[in-house]
């Protein structure tokens, strides 16, 4: 890990799951049940990423259950955003038709999820079978919540496949607010309820404290995995913060990469110092006891992303090697949707609406 990024995990001290290789053996054995990994190069790669270590350190609170149906999220999600990413300039009809069945798979509506699962193959009848299990002690404000940080999250995957089409890359303050928006900490930080069980009330994920602590911890997370990706996201044209501030500042590469680590920096001064006045927002809000100790239990799921996150990216298989381009390392599943139906996923968007 390079060491500034060092001393900035230790500044959130974590341990992980004694939990970890149970789950990584079941996740294991849950990715090749499903058919995710069609090819033994897949197979390495995603085993030697170690999502079970993953699930761990990000969420060492969980039970060994829990921290299994996480774990395999997790790698399911990985797998699937590998392959989604490289459709909307390649193949747009698949990418649309997966997309509105991947959020059809994640519907209240029983009947929609299940047709949807058939035109997601492989990958709907994992999803379905962790989110069943996943969201069945969840409010329907958490699903709903849930679901739109993932449409979100999709329109992150057009506005980069836009990005990597496009002549130079966006300016530095539209890159930083659009990855706020789809880098995947709101779905991150649900999961840290699914953890621990408990659940935040909308006024407060909306509440300005919280906001600004989520953005300080997005920028943190995915400023620093863009250290952690420079190499990978170079070789497949992924936006990165390290080249968006070279195209719009010049210098050396090494330059920018040491000034994004500074960004990071100074992005946790600021969620230390928004933690810091907790108690006295909780007292201006008049936040009960109750929820007072489920927000500090949110804020150290927090701590323990960063801290996990930077721990589990440093020298992982994950950043070692492109996934997808020329060196494949297995087939793309998703690509086989734009030869179907190209209103199959929005027919079975539409039935649920």
């Amino acid at each position: 890990m390079h060491s500034a990024l060092a001393a900035i995990a230790q500044r959130f001290p974590s341990q992980p799951s004694p939990y970890g290789p149970d789950a990584e053996r079941e996740v294991r054995g849950f990715a090749r049940r499903h058919g995710l990994l069609s090819t033994p190069a897949a197979m390495r790669h995603y085993d030697r990423s170690n999502f079970g270590d993953l699930a761990a350190r990000v969420y060492p609170h969980s039970s060994r259950t829990t921290l299994t149906l996480l774990a395999e999220w997790l790698l399911t999600w990985a797998i699937f955003d590998d392959q989604l990413e490289q459709l909307p300039l390649e193949n747009p009809a698949a990418f649309e038709n997966a997309s509105a069945a991947l959020l059809s798979t994640l519907s209240t509506d029983s009947a929609a999820a299940t047709q949807a699962v058939a035109h997601l193959q492989p990958f709907g009848a994992a999803f379905l079978e962790v989110w069943h299990q996943m969201a069945a002690a969840r409010s329907i404000d958490w699903r709903r919540r849930y679901v739109s940080t993932v449409a979100d999250y999709l329109d992150g995957c057009r506005w980069e496949a836009a990005m990597r089409q496009a002549e130079r890359p966006p300016d530095v303050a539209t890159f930083i607010e659009r990855r706020r928006a789809y880098g995947g900490i709101k779905e991150a930080m649900a999961l840290v309820e699914v953890s621990r069980d408990f659940e935040l009330p909308v006024t407060l994920h909306e509440d300005p404290y919280v906001v600004r602590l989520m953005d300080a911890l997005g920028d943190i997370a995915l400023w620093g995995n863009d250290v952690f990706s420079f190499e990978v996201d170079v070789q497949e044209r992924t936006p990165n913060l390290i080249v968006v501030l070279h195209a719009e500042r010049g210098g050396t590469m090494d330059a920018c990469r040491n000034e994004v680590i500074d960004m990071v920096a100074a992005r946790v001064a600021d969620f230390e110092r928004y933690r810091s006045s907790l108690d006295q927002w909780r007292t201006h809000r008049g936040i009960s006891d109750e929820k007072a100790l489920d927000l500090r239990k949110f804020i150290q799921g927090m701590h323990d992303w960063i801290s996990g996150s930077f721990a589990w990216s440093t020298d992982n298989e994950r950043y070692a090697q492109a996934r997808f381009g020329a060196d494949s390392i297995q087939p793309n599943a998703l690509a086989s949707l734009g030869l179907k139906r190209q209103d199959a996923g929005a027919q079975v968007a539409a039935e649920q609406s």
